[in-house]
């Protein structure tokens, strides 16, 4: 996806409604989503390949000029008929959010595109691949099949994978070898709806859904994680963090779980760095980017 800003100083409220009137400056696009993943994982010196569909559209066009002056090896199925998923964000100059307005579809694919996708996805998968990220942020790319189809392959070639889910695919997605969903997710998969914080250790202990490694980012409170295989567990606090911009930080803690996996850290490390690296990037304005420095512990 795209996000874009537009950027300008706050006047006053308008006479009209009770809304901000923004004097608009300037605007700024950047790449948003799983192309935000491929970003951070390029900036941490890995080689990311990014499989997706945009549409025939000045998004779509921009989202592959980023791609490309990032130099992110990229494969798009270009559809005319499904907008580029955009997420436009009205600012003033610090950054502070007035408004989002997003222009997407959602419906899952048709049958014909969806073997195409697969199609694209095999022939990468088929190359020397040390890692498969799946992001899924339910706009209809992530089918059923897509979704299983990629981890049986990953999982019969011995090829760690990593799920960041929202609710439509959450239990099919717990079949990848790092599972990272973020609380709210999780709750609702376990039809939470008030959560007593004094109980959110047991809660999390409780999830046994998942066999292999588990990562739930916390928010401002900061990483849970879960081994299965070692039975180890615990939590990393949250690190302070002044007027946190938290777009795009699920994405970059994905990123640094991956970086650390292939590191050949252990369970507790991968929190570590993936808990500095969501601070780090909340303390950015806007969807940013990680690098090696950010993950110093």
């Amino acid at each position: 996806m795209l996000d874009e800003y537009l950027i300008g100083d706050y006047i006053r409220n308008s006479p009209e409604a009770e809304v901000p009137i923004i004097n608009y400056s300037y605007k700024e696009q950047r790449l948003g989503g799983a192309a935000n993943v491929a970003l951070n994982l390029k900036s941490l010196g890995m080689e990311p390949i990014l499989v997706s569909i945009v549409g025939d559209d000045e998004a779509g066009k921009n989202l592959i000029r980023l791609c490309t002056e990032n130099q992110i090896s990229h494969e798009f199925i270009q559809l005319p008929d499904r907008p580029t998923t955009l997420k436009q964000r009205i600012v003033d100059v610090a950054y502070k959010q007035y408004l989002r307005v997003d222009y997407e579809t959602t419906e899952y694919l048709q049958e014909a595109i969806e073997d195409r996708v697969h199609s694209v996805l095999m022939q990468q998968l088929n190359r020397n691949i040390e890692a498969v990220v799946l992001q899924d942020y339910n706009k209809g790319l992530m089918t059923a099949s897509i979704i299983s189809a990629t981890l049986d392959f990953c999982n019969t070639n011995n090829i760690p994978s990593f799920a960041d889910p929202k609710h439509k695919n959450f239990e099919l997605l717990t079949k990848a070898t790092v599972f990272k969903p973020n609380l709210k997710e999780l709750l609702i998969n376990k039809g939470i709806q008030n959560l007593d914080e004094t109980k959110l250790d047991e809660v999390l202990n409780s999830y046994s859904a998942f066999k292999k490694l588990l990562f739930v980012t916390l928010g401002d409170k900061g990483i849970y994680y879960k081994d299965a295989v070692n039975e180890v567990n615990g939590h990393i606090p949250g690190l302070s963090v002044s007027e946190a911009d938290v777009s795009g930080a699920g994405d970059t803690v994905l990123s640094a779980l991956v970086y650390a996996y292939l590191l050949s850290t252990n369970a507790i490390q991968m929190a570590e760095m993936a808990n500095k690296a969501g601070a780090s990037v909340c303390s950015k304005k806007g969807v940013s980017r990680i690098t090696l420095t950010d993950l110093e512990l």
